[in-house]
C-alpha cells in the first residue's frame, strides 16, 4: 500500500506492522506539514494494523510539528491497543528527542530492520 501523498509517505505491511517511511529529507514548511497531517489522517483512518513503525532514515530536518503529529498518530494507535515505533534518526533529530523525554514516550530503533527483527518477536 502507498500513500495517496507519494511525495511525503510511503507506506506498506511488514508482519502485521504497518511501516510508514518519509520521502522528503526535509519537514519544514508549513504546505508540507499540512500535507503530512492529511497523510496521517489517512492512514489513521484506515489503518492497516495498529502498529506502527515510523522511519526517519531520508530526514535530515523537521519542525517540530512533526512530532505533534507523531504524538496525534500515536494517541489514536493506542486507542486501537496498537502502538507507535521511531526508527532510522539521524543523530540531530535523535538529540532533539531526547532533549525533550520523548524517549520516554516512543521506543527508538537504530534501523528498520531492527526495529522489524525486535517488533516480530
Amino acid at each position: 500500500m502507498t500513500s495517496g501523498t507519494d511525495k511525503l509517505i510511503d507506506i506498506h505491511v511488514v508482519d502485521e506492522i504497518t511501516v510508514v517511511e518519509f520521502v522528503q529529507a526535509k519537514l519544514y514548511d508549513i504546505s508540507t506539514i499540512d500535507e503530512l497531517e492529511c497523510a496521517f489522517k489517512v492512514l489513521v483512518e484506515q489503518l492497516p494494523t495498529t502498529r506502527l513503525l515510523v522511519d526517519f532514515h531520508r530526514v535530515d530536518f523537521m519542525v517540530t510539528r512533526v512530532i505533534n503529529l507523531l504524538l496525534i498518530l500515536m494517541r489514536h494507535a493506542r486507542e486501537a491497543n496498537g502502538d507507535v515505533y521511531l526508527c532510522g534518526m539521524n543523530e540531530n533529530i535523535r538529540r532533539v528527542f531526547v532533549l525533550m523525554r520523548l524517549t520516554q514516550i516512543f521506543v527508538i530503533y537504530d534501523d528498520q530492520a531492527a526495529a522489524l527483527a525486535e517488533l516480530k518477536r
